[in-house]
């Protein structure tokens, strides 16, 4: 006689509004227990018979039916218990389907909305597909203007490189040769030392103006070259006196 709650899910699976009504069966049970109960007191109030076996056969039947009464009694309070619950198990289930559709509503107006950003969001990848076209339109025009300008910078490149070569050769090139004059120079000037201390004093100021002079008329650089030709001269006729 006992109900199971799981049992009526397939019937409250559309609305929670479409439960069974346990009602009349109750009332059914609870009027079937008042008729079985006057059957018994029929029974145990007729009136005593001579044939005690019957008696006591009769008894004993009376006996099992008031065990089996008080089982059904049992019952009926056990089923009673078991609607109640599952009258309660259906409120809950009418509050968790009140919930369900409250989600529902709420579902569909967040998928509504998704769907609005979804449509802006194509729209967006158009316009920017729009934009990448013509991006790459302007591109390709550029890489048109550039590739020459590529190219004409290769070639400056290049020649800037062996410009570079050759400037940097003829700074070596010039650096040896100052290296060289500097060289004549020191060997010059210590040579004009003793030149200078073979000449003595009074030939020294002749040699200081003609220095002068010569500073005068060709600069500083040219100077120490003349100044060293000078000097032989002078020493040659030296030697000559």
């Amino acid at each position: 006689m006992s109900s199971d709650p799981t049992s009526t899910q397939g019937q409250t699976g559309s609305s929670a509004d479409d439960l069974p009504n346990f009602g009349p069966t109750v009332s059914f049970l609870q009027s079937f227990a008042r008729h079985f109960q006057d059957q018994l007191d029929r029974i145990n109030n007729l009136p005593a018979m001579h044939d005690g076996a019957r008696w006591v056969q009769l008894s004993t039947q009376v006996d099992r039916h008031q065990n089996t009464f008080t089982t059904f009694q049992r019952t009926v309070r056990v089923t009673q218990d078991e609607v109640t619950a599952f009258g309660n198990v259906c409120t809950a289930l009418r509050d968790e389907v009140t919930t369900l559709r409250d989600q529902n509503t709420t579902f569909r107006d967040e998928l509504a909305a998704l769907r609005r950003d979804v449509s802006g969001a194509q729209q967006n990848v158009s316009l920017f597909q729009g934009d990448m076209g013509s991006l790459r339109e302007e591109f390709i025009a550029f890489r048109g203007q550039i590739l020459p300008l590529s190219q004409q910078t290769r070639s400056l490149s290049a020649t800037t490189a062996n410009e570079s070569v050759r400037l940097t050769d003829s700074i070596r090139d010039q650096a040896e040769v100052n290296m060289r004059q500097e060289a004549i120079l020191i060997a010059a000037a210590r040579r004009m030392a003793e030149i200078l201390g073979e000449l003595g004093e009074p030939r020294q100021a002749v040699v200081n103006d003609r220095r002068r002079e010569l500073r005068k008329l060709y600069g500083a650089e040219f100077l120490n070259l003349r100044i060293v030709g000078e000097n032989l001269r002078i020493v040659g006729e030296r030697g000559d006196d």
